[in-house]
């Protein structure tokens, strides 16, 4: 998680439950799980909307700049 943040990276959520989109800021999640977590295995995001632990996520790419 701490390369991906460095790099710019971001992570967006679903939540297969409530079927909502939500955005995952990545200093808290790096705080609660650690940066030398993996995201391969990495236990599922809880949807903040519903406190449902089924959902997916996606990383999204640093923005270009210039």
């Amino acid at each position: 998680l701490g390369k991906l943040h460095a790099h710019g990276h971001g992570i967006g959520g679903y939540c297969l439950s409530c079927q909502r989109l939500f955005s995952v800021e990545m200093a808290a999640l790096i705080a609660e799980r650690g940066a030398d977590t993996k995201i391969v295995g990495m236990t599922p995001l809880r949807c903040p909307a519903g406190d449902g632990h089924r959902t997916q996520f996606t990383i999204s790419a640093p923005l270009k700049s210039g």
